[in-house]
């Protein structure tokens, strides 16, 4: 008799796979998520001019959001609050250029403001995908995914040369770091098979935090001068309602809905090869935009 547990694929939505398989690919997704979540807030802050102490406070806000907003799509509330897909949410940078502008026009309460009225919006987008879904077909939404991420290399060269307004910008031992760590994950996900090829990105993010720490290029002194807890107060910031940054959010939370579509069939298609359901897609949309609206309170 084989008393052995019998543990699930990795490619199975509901299954639970090996831990010596979850933890790796979890902790992946944690490093990737953390960067994606906390450097647009950072990026943000500074074009609004705000303190050290209230950028602390903006990026606990964008990494508890986005854990809410993947917690909320991982285990949908009722049957149109979320995909129940495996899609891990966070800032998206397509928002970048605009808030940027919007922050260094205005001020962090007023996006907030436009915020609130875009997540609306994304739940409208939700609620009406079946009528709208005939507007986005596989061409368009395969092509707005494929534009956002064209338009993200410039912040990518930004950050591998040692992020704009830093003192040592275009050192050669930032680009060192940043070809090591590409050429690292490329080499996992291309000749490796198996968890080394899955957690390509954390094995890039291992070996090159390594090679920064050797080279003298990591410093904890901000780490050792933090407190352990703190806790974010909702509307540290306040919010402002200004027609042309709702106008201006609108369109990109539309923009952001297609690209929702896209990210959801593709994670449906390359995860569990087959298309995502009606159910799935609109509460991946109202749950974008649920997200949202909490984000907008949570600041």
């Amino acid at each position: 008799m084989n008393s052995e547990k019998q543990h699930a694929s990795l490619f199975d939505l509901d299954g639970v796979p090996k831990m010596s398989q979850a933890i790796p690919l979890a902790l992946q997704h944690v490093v990737a998520m953390i960067v994606g979540c906390v450097t647009p807030a950072i990026i943000i802050s500074g074009a609004a001019g705000i303190d050290t102490a209230d950028r602390v406070i903006l990026i606990q806000a964008s990494l508890v959001v986005s854990a809410l907003a993947t917690l909320l799509q991982l285990f949908p509330l009722g049957r149109f609050c979320g995909s129940g897909l495996p899609v891990i949410m966070g800032a998206s940078f397509a928002y970048i250029p605009l808030l940027i502008s919007l922050g260094s026009r205005f001020d962090l309460p007023t996006i907030f403001g436009a915020q609130l009225v875009g997540g609306l919006a994304a739940v409208a987008v939700g609620l009406f995908y079946k009528k709208l879904t005939r507007l986005f077909p596989p061409l368009v939404t395969g092509t707005v995914v494929f534009t956002i991420g064209l338009s993200l290399y410039p912040t990518a060269v930004n950050y591998m040369e040692g992020s704009v307004g830093a003192e040592d910008l275009g050192n050669p031992r930032n680009w060192l770091v940043a070809v090591v760590t590409l050429a690292i994950v490329l080499f996992f996900n291309y000749f490796t098979r198996g968890i080394c090829k899955l957690a390509s990105i954390l094995m890039g993010m291992i070996f090159g935090y390594a090679l920064a720490l050797v080279m003298g290029m990591v410093s904890f002194e901000n780490v050792n001068a933090a407190g352990w807890f703190q806790f974010t107060m909702p509307m540290h910031f306040g919010m402002k309602f200004e027609l042309t940054s709702i106008i201006s959010m609108l369109i990109m939370y539309i923009v952001s809905s297609v690209e929702a579509i896209g990210d959801f069939t593709s994670t449906a298609g390359g995860g569990l090869d087959r298309e995502p359901e009606e159910r799935e897609m609109c509460g991946g949309i109202i749950g974008n935009g649920i997200a949202s609206i909490i984000g907008a309170f949570m600041g």
